[in-house]
């Protein structure tokens, strides 16, 4: 068993030059398809060449051939075990597993070699954010350059690369610096490749080429060639979905009079992204007093409390991270909110498998344990009497039991329930709960039936419902 943590997948983004932030940028990560940082796909096959290297008998040897796929993302921390067969005298098939799923199967052949790897030199890149293409540039994608290698950071990282040689080391680097930062590049994920190694006549040099041969937008995938005089391999990508970005805030003040919400003084937890963010603006604009809050996306929170502080808004932000029981983060709120809205969220994913329980108990640390804890806190500190509507966001998905999100449902479900009994044992206690459609947002992107202004239609509705009653 080995892991991979979030220090390892840094030092491995500086030995690829493959800096795609969903691997390296926790709060950028949280925005994109898998909600956190994810593994690069070759380091993770790598890692698990090197943890059977003990079944390799010969003390240098050289890969003939190799064909992976990526079936699922592999977040930082994850428990990996191997899976090993010898399919024939020098053929292997790996599965490499993450928390007991199959999340990459790998085939490679090798034959042995008189010598270890050869130092190669030295190649380093600046450290750069990825292009931006889209599927339609991708078509007429070139690209020639030099594999990253530095034999220091490889011998650290993969004690593996002392056995086999270092260009075949560098070759599966160069796949991952295309991939991640060229060709998809910022909306990239690796689903697998096809390497075949030549025998190089002379000693091989760490120069590329790459290209597109081919792109499907029915499955936003591409294909890409990538060759030189030791390697020529074939990968398979594709372009995920982009996040979604909320209306800026001189888009959404048009939607509410300045003083629609002049007495309100809103707490809105979660409100760094996605609804969340959307609500913040609403209430502002319609002169609340609001103080939002986000668990990770601080340069988010920031930037939306520079839009709203540079038109008047009253507004503040802070950290809070409702599965933290720690009490220093309930200093940070105040004792007289005449409105709670509660939108945190882990990623919503789906699962057409068993019940897991581990997803489960993940949706109900945040949206039972945080929010009540919250509100028992909010129970100490407020004068008693005093008013209070505590606005829990749900989705229509509780009601129509959307196949493959019974997890999320059950929990949301379940925070329905304790909100209705908290609000019940508390004089003046309001609950407002709504199950909202699905709308435009990053955990939605690419299956919301809403568009950004239907988005903000039923937010304005919403806001307006809850405040109002």
């Amino acid at each position: 068993m080995f892991t991979i943590s979030h220090a390892q997948s840094k030092m491995f983004a500086d030995l690829s030059a493959d800096w795609n932030p969903m691997h390296v940028d926790p709060e950028a990560a949280r925005r994109v398809q898998f909600g956190d940082t994810v593994v690069h796909g070759i380091h993770a096959l790598l890692a698990a060449l090197n943890a059977m290297c003990s079944n390799i008998s010969q003390p240098a040897w050289r890969i003939v051939a190799l064909k992976a796929n990526f079936v699922g993302p592999i977040f930082q921390g994850s428990s990996l075990n191997i899976e090993i067969k010898r399919a024939q005298e020098n053929e292997y098939r790996i599965a490499l597993l993450a928390n007991g799923k199959t999340v990459q199967q790998i085939q490679f052949s090798i034959e042995s070699t008189e010598t270890g790897a050869a130092i190669l030199q030295k190649v380093e890149y600046s450290q750069a954010l990825p292009d931006h293409l889209s599927i339609t540039d991708a078509l007429s994608f070139n690209y020639s350059a030099m594999a990253p290698w530095n034999v220091n950071q490889a011998r650290a990282l993969m004690p593996l690369s002392a056995a086999v040689p270092d260009y075949q080391i560098a070759a599966l680097l160069a796949t991952t610096h295309v991939v991640g930062m060229k060709c998809p590049g910022i909306d990239s994920v690796f689903t697998g490749l096809q390497v075949k190694f030549l025998t190089p006549t002379t000693s091989p040099t760490l120069s590329f080429s790459a290209c597109t041969t081919s792109t499907d937008e029915r499955f936003n995938s591409v294909a890409l060639l990538i060759k030189s005089d030791s390697f020529e391999a074939r990968i398979d990508g594709l372009f995920r979905e982009k996040p979604v970005a909320q209306p800026a805030y001189e888009v959404v003040k048009r939607q509410v009079e300045r003083t629609a919400f002049h007495t309100v003084k809103a707490l809105v937890v979660g409100g760094s992204r996605g609804l969340g963010e959307l609500a913040v603006k609403l209430l502002a604009a319609g002169g609340a007093q609001v103080d939002f809050t986000f668990a990770r996306g601080d340069k988010d929170a920031r930037r939306i409390l520079s839009e709203l502080q540079a038109d008047g808004a009253r507004a503040a932000c802070f950290g809070f991270d409702v599965t933290d029981v720690s009490t220093e983060q309930f200093a940070r709120l105040a004792c007289d909110y005449s409105h709670i809205f509660y939108f945190p969220s882990p990623q919503i994913g789906r699962n057409d498998g068993p019940f897991d329980l581990k997803k489960f108990h993940r949706f109900s640390q945040c949206y039972v344990d945080g929010m009540v804890n919250l509100l028992n806190h909010a129970a100490r500190v407020r004068q008693k009497g005093s008013a209070l509507r505590v606005v829990l966001p749900s989705s229509v998905f509780v009601t129509e039991g959307k196949k493959g999100f019974a997890e999320y449902i059950a929990a949301k479900a379940a925070a329905e329930s304790c909100l209705l009994q908290i609000c019940a044992k508390q004089s003046n206690w309001h609950a407002v709960i709504s199950r909202l459609p699905a709308m435009a947002t990053d955990q939605t992107a690419g299956a919301a039936s809403a568009d950004d202004v239907e988005t903000l239609a039923h937010m304005t509705d919403f806001v307006r419902s809850a405040v109002e009653g």
